[in-house]
């Protein structure tokens, strides 16, 4: 693997030694994996904080203005795909808070150092010698005398003491950088005199002290060696701690290069223009991978948000007779351990974990392309033999032969089909990944060689029965390693998550199945906060782009109440989202984002059938409209018309009533034809003297004649 500078992003190749993340690209031309899933087209601005705890740092020494230039740390990122060239659509806008404790938390936290301190003369991998066996020169360890922690128990304790250095952040990330040098540490004489010594050396003074952690197969009861040298520890909550004072460490010993040493070996004056501006510097390139590996890490491959995980597990054992009956194959893997990782990493979704367990001998073509790839690998003088088999062919034969093994495979929101296959060698293989002529080895003296690769579209692992087998060497015996740690954590890269050493490789000092150093079966707190927050990153832009070309669609269309409602419950369940999304419960955010969502759909796909409101249309609409306000006004003036009407036939009839007689009781008498004008005054009958009108000529009450009107 290619070494990284703190400022070097990952290139295409992402070699790794053990748990290895794949060079190709995602999914290849002739591969039986559909693409069908979303992608983000939007893109948001996120606001995060970073909380730096000093303890042993003068402020004096350092410029904490100066540290939070973008140059120093990350101000803007953007979060990225490493392979597939895309991003998330996401960027961070990441705020730094600064704050250094008294001495007396300092001394409070070293007298509960040494009250847990466990000292001994233990064989330390920084520190080796070469000795010579036969015709070749074995690497062997010192024993140095050092002083370990237990690294869980200083998190907790950290965790719980927070008040006394201004707390955790509630909602973000809090980094505690320690500078302990009074505890027992490596020096620059010490370490100078050890530098001086040639490869044959076998003894040091140096007396350093590292962070311990317990480190323990499930599968077949292997406890792993050399976990004693971590100089940094958390994961298990936002919390990460780096002690400048310990190490070095064999793990990265560039990085964990103690401080103490680095300031006398470059001759560094703390206090003075300079040392501030050195000591700024040195500080930040730690914190800057550190908010990289853990509070805004970068993606492996895209992480599709998924209502499913289908993971097919397939084991292929080409081991003998007697090694399957001395190691049952089915007793190195663990299906349940495999999905309470994954149901504990996205509480949303469904897991499934399908074993199959079969022969590679009952397969001639693929048994073949091993046999025809496997050779014995002297590397160096230096180096012990190893057999390895060349892993490209036989990623080419499972990618074109997928169907076969894993069927139907599908990528997208219902259901994400994880294929895995893993090889069960004999005696002491492995997969090889080379480069030229350079073959993939480790330098962790626990693991030899490739253990795992994802690739995108589908993950292998290899292992053999020297690993199952490990403890009979190592006065463990019947102990081994088994695979599932190794499975999990392909699994991890194929969902998404990348190591949280990529950009500084003290990251690997931390809790979680996605680190090196561990043997972890969970997954850590970043690595939660990563998958929950893109697939929530996901659903929202997508939620967002169909809720405004729902609007978009419903401009040119007929208004619709249920649309709108549907628009108005999308919008208020965005708004809880963001609400969730800025309390860091991404779990809750990603339900109420799945539901944002589904109203968003529902509200654009009913705005689709609406009619189009085209100008043919509306015209069509007004022309009605007049009608209907013509039609009312017809209406009207009927009425009108016909309550004139009916009243003028009323007087006509009863007019024509009176000129005819026609007076209830009496006989219909014939009238003039030449009537006088209505408009004469009223007269009196003149035998009852009742008022009768000017043109009668009998009385309308006793029918006396009357005398004509004058």
């Amino acid at each position: 693997m290619r070494a990284l500078t703190t400022r070097t992003y990952p290139a295409v190749l992402l070699f790794t030694f053990l748990l290895l993340t794949s060079t190709l690209a995602c999914v290849a031309p002739n591969s039986a994996v559909a693409e069908t899933g979303s992608r983000i087209t939007g893109s948001r601005t996120v606001s995060l904080e970073v909380k730096i705890i000093f303890v042993g740092i003068n402020p004096n020494d350092i410029d904490t203005t100066y540290m939070s230039w973008s140059e120093n740390l990350p101000a803007r990122i953007n979060e990225e795909v490493l392979i597939g060239g895309k991003d998330l659509g996401v960027e961070f806008d990441v705020k730094y808070r600064f704050a250094f404790t008294d001495s007396a938390f300092k001394t409070k936290l070293a007298d509960y150092l040494n009250s847990i301190s466990e000292t001994a003369d233990i064989e330390n991998p920084y520190f080796w010698y070469y000795k010579k066996v036969g015709d070749t020169y074995e690497q062997t360890w010192m024993k140095v005398r050092s002083t370990q922690y237990d690294a869980n128990e200083v998190e907790q304790w950290l965790t719980e003491n927070s008040r006394q250095y201004g707390g955790m952040l509630e909602y973000g990330w809090t980094f505690i950088v320690m500078y302990l040098p009074e505890l027992p540490s490596a020096t620059y004489k010490t370490m100078k005199e050890y530098q001086k010594q040639d490869i044959f050396k076998t003894t040091t003074s140096v007396h350093p002290h590292y962070y311990k952690i317990p480190a323990e197969d499930r599968d077949l009861g292997y406890k792993l060696r050399y976990r004693e040298f971590a100089t940094a520890w958390g994961n298990h909550d936002r919390l990460w701690f780096l002690d400048l004072s310990a190490g070095p460490s064999f793990w990265d010993a560039s990085s964990t290069f103690p401080l103490q040493v680095a300031i006398e070996d470059q001759n560094i004056k703390l206090g003075s223009t300079y040392g501030k501006s050195w000591l700024t510097e040195y500080l930040a390139d730690y914190v800057w991978g550190a908010v990289k590996n853990f509070v805004v890490p970068s993606s492996t491959y895209y992480p599709t948000y998924s209502g499913r995980y289908n993971i097919i597990v397939t084991v292929f054992d080409d081991r003998t007779d007697d090694e399957r009956t001395k190691v049952p194959v089915e007793s190195t893997i663990n299906a349940d351990s495999i999905k309470q990782a994954f149901e504990d990493l996205a509480p949303y979704v469904t897991t499934d974990v399908q074993l199959d367990f079969r022969q590679l001998k009952d397969y001639s073509d693929l048994r073949s392309l091993v046999k025809d790839n496997h050779e014995k690998l002297k590397e160096a003088v230096f180096h012990p033999d190893v057999d390895v088999v060349d892993l490209r062919p036989i990623y080419r034969y499972l990618q074109s032969n997928l169907k076969d093994f894993a069927t139907p495979i599908k990528r997208d929101e219902a259901e994400f089909t994880i294929p895995l296959f893993a090889f069960v060698f004999s005696g002491k293989t492995y997969f090889t990944y080379s480069n030229k002529w350079d073959h993939e080895h480790i330098n962790d003296p626990e693991r030899q060689s490739l253990s795992g690769i994802a690739l995108g579209d589908i993950a292998l692992v290899g292992t053999n029965q020297w690993d199952f087998t490990r403890g009979d060497e190592v006065g463990q015996k019947g102990k081994g390693l088994g695979m599932t740690s190794t499975v999990i954590h392909e699994l991890g890269h194929m969902v998404g998550l990348m190591h949280p050493h990529e950009y500084d490789n003290v990251g690997d000092f931390a809790y979680g199945v996605m680190s090196y150093f561990t043997q972890d079966y969970q997954f850590g707190q970043s690595d939660k906060d990563f998958i929950r927050r893109a697939h929530v990153d996901e659903i929202l832009l997508n939620a967002t782009e169909t809720l405004e070309k729902a609007k978009l669609e419903l401009s040119n269309k007929i208004e619709s109440p249920d649309v709108n409602q549907a628009i108005v419950q999308a919008e208020e369940l965005l708004k809880r989202v963001e609400t969730e999304y800025g309390r860091m419960d991404f779990t809750n955010a990603v339900k109420a984002a799945t539901e944002a969502k589904a109203r968003a759909n529902m509200a654009f796909d009913n705005a689709v059938k609406l009619p189009l409101a085209t100008q043919p249309l509306q015209e069509e609409i007004q022309t009605l409209k007049n009608e209907i306000n013509q039609l009312r006004m017809y209406i009207i003036i009927t009425l009108v018309v016909g309550v004139a009407a009916g009243s003028a036939v009323a007087y006509l009839v009863l007019a024509r009533r009176i000129h005819r007689k026609e007076v209830p009781g009496l006989p219909a008498q014939r009238v003039e034809t030449n009537l006088k004008p209505l408009t004469k005054p009223r007269r009196h009958c003149s035998t009852c003297g009742n008022e009768i009108l000017p043109v009668s000529v009998f009385c309308e009450r006793c029918g006396a004649r009357q005398p004509e009107p004058q």
